[in-house]
Order: C-alpha cells, then structure tokens, then sequence
C-alpha cells in the first residue's frame, strides 16, 4: 500500500470520527486540526477543542489575577472604580479625601493662600504689611502659615476674627486639587498599583492597558476602566518589582530567531549595566534567569534614599503593568467566549473500518485557544492506552 492511500485511509478514518463525536467541535477547530493516536491496534484517541459555554468570570472568580472595574453604564463595579481613583459619586476627586492629610493640605494651602487676591487683602485689612514691596511675598506666607496654625486648618476662628480657611475659597479649592493629585500620585488615596485600561467595542470586546490596544476615535473608550490587584496579585507586585524589576525588565519580542520562536529575554537598566540576556521560549525561563543573574552578580539597589526609591517604583509599575496585561487578556478571552474544553473521544475501529464512540474524557475552562490547542496536544501525548 503506497503512502498516498495509507493518508486517504487516515483522513477518511478522521471524517468518520469527527461526524461520530458525542460533543460539538468548536469553530475553532477550523483552524486547528483533530489530533489522532492509535493506542492498540483497533483503538484510536481522537481530540478537539469545544465551546465552554459555562465558563466562569476569572476576574469575578479567581485569586491571584486581580479585578478589573468597568465605567460603563450597565456596569455594577461604578463605586469600586471611584474608590480606586480617588473619585467620588459624581465621578469629579474626592477632594474631601485630602483633609485626612493635613500636613500635605497645609503645604498646598499656604502656597495658594499667599497668592491668593482675597488673602493678600485680608491680610493688608488686618494687619501692618511692610511698605516696602519685596517684602510682602514672604510677609503674606507668614500670615498663611500663622492663618492655618492657629486655625488648625479646620473650621474655627483666627483669633478674635471670625474667618475660617473656607472663607478663602480660591484658595482652598486650588489646595485641595493640587493636594489630591499628589495624594492620588503617591498612592495616599486610591488605589496605588491600579492600572488605568482602555476598552475597544466593535464586533467583539478588547480590554487593554491604556494607550496600548487598539485606538480607534469611534469604538475605544479611553479610561473605561481600571484593573487593580487583589492580595495574591499585589504579594507578586512586589515580589517582582522590587527584587527583581527594580533592576531591568523581561522584555517580549516577536518574530523568530533561528527560525525558532523565542520571544522573552531580560535587559537590565543603564544604571545596572544595561546587560542584554540571551532569549528564552518562555516568560518563567526568562525571569527566573534574571533572578539568577542579580543574585549571581549580588546587584544593589542605590544607597540614596531618593534614587532607591525610585528603582522600586519603577519596578512596581513594571510589575503591575505586566501583570495586568495578563488578567485583561484573559478577561477578553471570558468576554468572547474563547473559552474551551479539551476533549479525548476514545472510538473502536472494527474489522469494516467503521469507527465505534466508545465514551468522551473531557476537561473544561482553558482560556485561549492556542494554550487549550498546547493542552490537549500535551495530554494526548501523555496518552499510552
């Protein structure tokens, strides 16, 4: 029997037990082939990918990949993703929120107050401003630093007068935004590893991390949402980010080399060598190698306060960042129902050729075809009987 007709048999065998399956291919198995063992010599395993049309939300139901909160309108997670902006129910800050700072309050009201038109003459209404004009700067911060003293920057009196810092409105309102943004950038309020994403909707839903997906005018909403960590996800933030990102970063690449797709390798940052690793098959080998080299080579972090600092922060959002692409890409993969089962049908050939179903081993829940497609070629190949 020549090969042409040893392949028609096969591919004849495989149509035969892909139209005699208990439970429905997936579409995508247009795009995948049926991937068939002959385990004896009249049984056969024959394994596909199906639809998992009861999947579960990861980012509702799993630990350890975050949650992802939606400004949509039939959104229920609305108060969540305020709280993790520092917003309140009106979606405008939450400026009240700075008055649980004061020391940062005080800062950024002193500074408005004594520049401020009403304060400067309220103070020249009130007290004995110096005649002399390059003086006045430091005698109006002097008031504003006395005014919030001995108001203790609340809802009482100056002195005998009956004055309060929210009498100087301008001022208050500029404090109080400019307080809030550096509350918010230092993650005083809000959540400080959120990750702000972008939604693209058009035949299909696609999360990604601002500024990173698709950009259309018409059909991506920028800052629709935002992901946070949950207690698993902010133990690998830091875990990452400051022993190992602090130091570079695993990078992905596309294309092939050798003809060999290996996309991941770490670089480390100029400040630390700038050293460029050899390239790696997957994400793991990859940070693992890296954590090997910092250790090896005992890298430190700067002895400064400042620039030590800096490196953790940066590795930080490094960390979340990378680990929010993750979680998005799996809840796109939820959203769009590219979610399967692996089954194995297991058929008996007689002596005619036909094929029997015997009986179906199916496992379900693998987001993403092509690791579902990985999964059921490693467990057929596991397969001995």
């Amino acid at each position: 029997m020549n090969t042409q007709t040893v392949q028609e048999q096969s591919s004849e065998l495989a149509d035969m037990m892909e139209e005699r399956v208990d439970i429905e291919r997936s579409p995508m198995m247009d795009y995948h082939d049926a991937i068939i063992k002959k385990v004896s010599d009249t049984k056969y395993l024959f394994g596909y990918l199906a639809d998992d049309q009861d999947a579960e939300n990861p980012l509702t139901e799993w630990d350890g990949v975050g949650r992802i909160y939606s400004a949509h309108r039939d959104s229920n997670t609305h108060s969540e993703l305020q709280e993790a902006l520092g917003l309140d129910s009106d979606w405008e800050p939450d400026l009240g929120l700075t008055h649980d700072f004061p020391a940062v309050l005080r800062k950024h009201w002193i500074a408005a107050a004594a520049d401020d038109s009403d304060f400067q003459q309220w103070c020249r209404d009130e007290g004995r401003p110096p005649q002399d004009e390059s003086k006045l700067a430091a005698y109006y911060l002097d008031k504003a630093k006395r005014f919030w003293r001995e108001t203790g920057g609340c809802d009482q009196v100056y002195y005998n007068v009956d004055m309060e810092i929210s009498d100087f409105g301008t001022a208050t309102d500029l404090a109080e935004v400019a307080a809030h943004e550096e509350l918010l950038e230092a993650g005083k309020i809000g959540d400080v590893d959120r990750v702000v994403l972008d939604c693209y909707q058009h035949s299909g839903v696609a999360w990604s991390v601002s500024g990173e997906g698709m950009q259309c005018r018409f059909d991506t909403a920028s800052g629709a949402g935002v992901w946070v960590p949950d207690d698993c996800t902010r133990e690998e933030i830091q875990r990452r980010g400051e022993k190992v990102y602090a130091f570079g970063s695993v990078v992905e690449l596309r294309g092939l080399m050798g003809g060999k797709r290996l996309p991941f390798l770490y670089k480390l940052d100029d400040q630390f060598g700038g050293v460029e690793s050899m390239r790696f098959e997957t994400w793991s080998e990859a940070f693992e190698a890296f954590q090997g080299y910092i250790k090896h080579h005992k890298l430190r972090l700067p002895k400064k306060k400042s620039e030590r600092e800096a490196c953790i922060e940066r590795g930080r959002t490094r960390a979340r960042i990378e680990i929010a692409r993750g979680s998005v890409e799996l809840y796109n993969d939820y959203l769009n129902g590219n979610v399967f089962g692996i089954v194995i049908a297991t058929f008996e050939v007689g002596e005619d050729g036909e094929p029997v179903h015997i009986e179906d081993d199916s496992v379900w829940g693998f987001y993403g075809n092509d690791d579902a497609y990985q999964s059921l070629k490693e467990e057929i190949a596991a397969r001995d009987n």
